[in-house]
């Protein structure tokens, strides 16, 4: 009977402890609740700065906006900054806005101060080897983009900009190394259509019109796919294809396609000219030469040797009356 007593003594005790720990933690976790953090004014106004500069710098097509929008999304990113100085992610529009202004001292700037705000930012880490990369100094680019990759192993872009980076550190293998990954993250037709021209350098023709092909596929009204396809079939001797192509590039209008170095245009009108001329029709390649000097084509004698192409000068003289 007494033990009875004593063990019902004791698990009255163990249900008032227990019902005394329920309401201790109820009570924190309402404390918790009321401590909150609540964005104040500033806060709030520089976050809706923060989107419309966001906006701003995505809304482009091509990889610089114009100077216009780019002054203004500086001004909107300097408001952020005022506004609320210790925000990682507004550094970083800033360093992005300044990178479309070609300021790049004060861009890598921005980007270490972002970092140094967060050092997981890993889209701070990219911007910052965007600078370097266009200051060519390859080593420090490749150290940000690296770092960007290691902090986000499943962002595209940064495996992008290193397949772009190797390419021009002349890096040929690792540039299709970080182009196989960005592809493999998010297949796009830029990224296939520059993959496609590293294997023409490494005159992979039978991979590399793969990778042109799929790119059209993929964004059928992009330009530059066409003009790079048409090369390759321009290498490998098949005009006709060629034609096809490099005629579908000039019959796209800019406004619908990805907006990236149109200066190709005028290489354009001078393959179309080789190709008629390869295929004994000197009358159509004579106006096709003339349509490239006239659009401002630059030769390099390095070309008669790798791709078999002449100076369009050189043929009007010899071939045109």
């Amino acid at each position: 009977m007494v033990q009875q007593t004593l063990l019902l003594v004791e698990n009255k005790s163990i249900m008032t402890i227990n019902t005394l720990k329920f309401f201790v933690t109820l009570i924190l976790i309402q404390n918790a609740a009321c401590s909150v953090h609540k964005p104040s004014n500033k806060e709030i106004k520089a976050e809706s700065h923060y989107k419309e500069c966001l906006a701003i710098l995505n809304n482009t097509t091509n990889n610089s906006l114009s100077d216009s929008l780019s002054s203004r999304a500086l001004i909107i990113a300097d408001k952020c900054i005022m506004l609320n100085p210790n925000v990682s992610k507004y550094h970083r529009v800033k360093g992005t806005s300044l990178i479309h202004k070609n300021d790049y001292t004060k861009a890598v700037n921005s980007f270490d101060r972002a970092i140094e705000l967060d050092s997981t930012n890993f889209l701070a880490w990219m911007g910052r080897g965007l600078v370097y990369d266009n200051l060519k100094d390859f080593i420090r680019a490749e150290q940000s983009f690296l770092k960007s990759a290691e902090i986000n192993k499943l962002n595209a872009n940064v495996w992008f900009n290193l397949g772009s980076l190797y390419t021009e550190w002349d890096e040929p293998y690792m540039a299709l190394i970080a182009y196989d990954e960005s592809n493999a993250l998010y297949p796009s037709a830029l990224t296939l259509n520059n993959r496609g021209n590293l294997k023409v350098s490494l005159k992979h023709y039978d991979n590399a019109l793969l990778d042109f092909s799929s790119a059209i596929m993929l964004d059928s009204l992009d330009k530059q796919p066409y003009n790079s396809r048409g090369f390759c079939y321009f290498l490998l001797g098949n005009y006709e294809n060629a034609l096809k192509d490099f005629f579908q590039y000039l019959d796209i209008p800019e406004d619908q396609s990805f907006k990236e170095n149109y200066e190709t245009t005028r290489y354009a009108y001078n393959n179309i000219a080789n190709c008629y001329h390869f295929l004994g029709n000197d009358e159509n390649a004579c106006i096709y030469w003339l349509k490239a000097i006239k659009s401002g084509y630059k030769y390099n004698l390095s070309w008669k040797e790798k791709y078999n192409i002449d100076d369009p000068i050189k043929m009007v003289k010899e071939y045109c009356n």
